[in-house]
């Protein structure tokens, strides 16, 4: 007599575990059923990071609990020529602007400086996503631009080049809100603007107060006058233009 289970039990047994687990057993694995989606983060990481464990590992570290400014920042002609090492400095920035854990512990100065290394470096399409991630935090008080902190960073030429982007930041913001586009990614139509006109950003006090560059700063090698926060700091050439997308 055999004692292979039926056709008809198995046909029971596949139907039952398929209701349970309709992704099968990877699709359980991976399911994001915890709020900070841990398994869901360590796989965007091993398709977007050249040392995904790393990472990872770095994201569980509770202390600090707030991502720092890393200390060795370079001067911005420094960084000119360094795109290649700008982004592997930022590995796995792609899949990390998607990660919950990330994002909660992030922090406004760190992506500034990221636009900051962007910027000198002339990578302007991360200068678009990075700001795109800074201005959908707007459900987080801490990422509302008039907090922004002081990162009082004594590289005279940095420290101007920070407070420009911040109020280019506030700039592409504003636009933004005209446009209805509203930093928890809702929209508002235009009817209901002009009986409810947005509330518009303003930078912190600390970045309309650091004065202009003594001696002009060139960067991408280029002289070509813009009217903007940069321009008006003695920063030429600088491009904030990928602030604005929609």
């Amino acid at each position: 007599m055999s004692t292979a289970p039926s056709h008809t039990f198995l046909t029971r047994t596949r139907y039952f575990l398929h209701r349970i687990f309709p992704h099968g057993w990877r699709g359980l694995w991976w399911q994001p059923i915890t709020p900070c989606e841990l398994r869901l983060s360590l796989r965007r990481l091993f398709h977007g990071s050249d040392h995904p464990l790393t990472l990872f590992f770095t994201l569980l570290q509770p202390y600090p609990w707030y991502f720092r400014v890393p200390k060795d920042q370079l001067t911005p002609k420094e960084l000119e020529k360094m795109s290649q090492a700008v982004m592997t400095r930022q590995d796995g920035i792609f899949q990390l602007r998607c990660i919950p854990l990330f994002r909660m512990r992030d922090t406004p100065l760190c992506s500034i400086y990221r636009i900051y290394e962007y910027m000198c470096a002339n990578i302007h399409d991360q200068v678009q996503y990075e700001t795109e991630y800074f201005y959908y935090h707007g459900d987080d008080p801490r990422w509302a631009m008039e907090n922004v902190p002081d990162p009082q960073d004594e590289n005279e030429e940095r420290y101007a080049f920070v407070a420009s982007i911040v109020e280019a930041l506030v700039a592409s913001f504003n636009w933004r809100l005209s446009l209805g586009l509203q930093r928890d990614r809702s929209h508002r139509s235009f009817a209901e603007m002009d009986t409810n006109p947005p509330q518009r950003v303003c930078a912190p006090d600390w970045a309309t107060a650091v004065p202009p560059l003594p001696v002009s700063l060139v960067i991408s090698g280029t002289t070509q006058r813009r009217k903007t926060p940069f321009e008006a700091r003695n920063i030429i050439g600088a491009i904030n233009g990928h602030m604005y997308t929609v």
